[in-house]
């Protein structure tokens, strides 16, 4: 299938109906039908991508960074989680901005650490909350403060290993995030998509990794996420909850919500509307999303301890 042939606009709308049952996804917010429809076949035609990774490792894969001396804070380590079908790439527009360390993880499942998988959340905690126990003992980061950072699936991620596990966690900024099944218009909502080529390239790549129908399966451990009926813990880390001024029916739904639920885990933590953002926020205002992090891991560096990084619990 040529990519020729993906952007033809004769593209019947029953070969997009024939799509949208594969990936259950509307065009209600993207830029055409054609675009959408070309997204989506570009993905299937690089399912069979070839990935390199070690299944017996039992180690996420990941890339890192370090910022320039002059910007970095110190004492800090910032730990990146992508959306759902995607990778660690989803960050590569926003790293550059971030003034601490950075380490941006493919979940288990996806990118390079597809055959971690199939994805769960209960999957994603126990590799996560391995990654952050190997990182604390780390010649290069012992001692850090860990700042997890999530966007939609991952977002749910970080909070699913923080009600688990807290005391691997010093921070948190999950964003975009839904708490309950969706309702009818929400199950069907399409995430705004990015006008450049390069990211529709990146980002079909991505879900061309993880297949089609890995792809549907993740979104339905998505939809299924809830923080019901979970042990209280002793103490929790402060966490900041973020929404897109456009997001998704489901996170702007459950928003007010969720920042009353980690509100009553930690004092000190908060909800922030972004301006101009739709869901994936690090792709959508890259520079404005690394601010958004450095705002909030800034606000407890050096050995201080900023209300961003004190722990309150029940």
């Amino acid at each position: 299938m040529s990519r020729k042939a993906t952007t033809d606009a004769r593209i019947t709308q029953g070969r997009l109906q024939d799509i949208c049952r594969i990936f259950p996804y509307s065009t209600s917010s993207i830029n055409s039908p054609v675009r959408f429809a070309y997204f989506c076949l570009f993905a299937a035609d690089q399912q069979y991508c070839a990935i390199t990774s070690n299944p017996r490792a039992m180690s996420l894969q990941y890339i890192s960074g370090t910022p320039s001396t002059a910007a970095q804070l110190r004492g800090v380590v910032t730990i990146l989680i992508h959306g759902g079908a995607l990778s660690s790439s989803m960050y590569r527009t926003s790293t550059p901005f971030l003034k601490t360390p950075w380490i941006a993880v493919d979940l288990p499942g996806h990118g390079k650490s597809v055959d971690l998988g199939p994805f769960t959340f209960a999957r994603s905690t126990e590799l996560l909350s391995n990654f952050l126990k190997d990182l604390r003992l780390s010649d290069e980061y012992r001692g850090h403060k860990i700042a997890l950072v999530g966007i939609s699936l991952g977002g749910q991620a970080v909070l699913d290993l923080v009600l688990e596990q807290p005391e691997l966690v010093d921070t948190a900024i999950i964003s975009g995030v839904s708490i309950h099944p969706p309702d009818d218009r929400a199950a069907w909502e399409m995430p705004h998509m990015p006008s450049d080529q390069e990211w529709i390239d990146a980002m079909a790549k991505d879900i061309g990794i993880v297949g089609m129908d890995a792809a549907g399966a993740i979104q339905q451990e998505s939809f299924a996420f809830s923080i019901d009926e979970r042990p209280r813990q002793q103490a929790y880390p402060p966490m900041l909850v973020c929404v897109g001024e456009h997001d998704v029916a489901m996170a702007t739904r459950d928003f007010a919500e969720l920042v009353h639920v980690v509100k009553d885990l930690n004092q000190n933590s908060e909800g922030s509307q972004l301006p101009g953002a739709w869901h994936n926020h690090s792709i959508d205002i890259p520079e404005q999303f690394a601010e958004i992090v450095n705002t909030w891991t800034e606000k407890g560096v050096d050995g201080t301890e900023g209300p961003a990084f004190v722990r309150t619990g029940a």
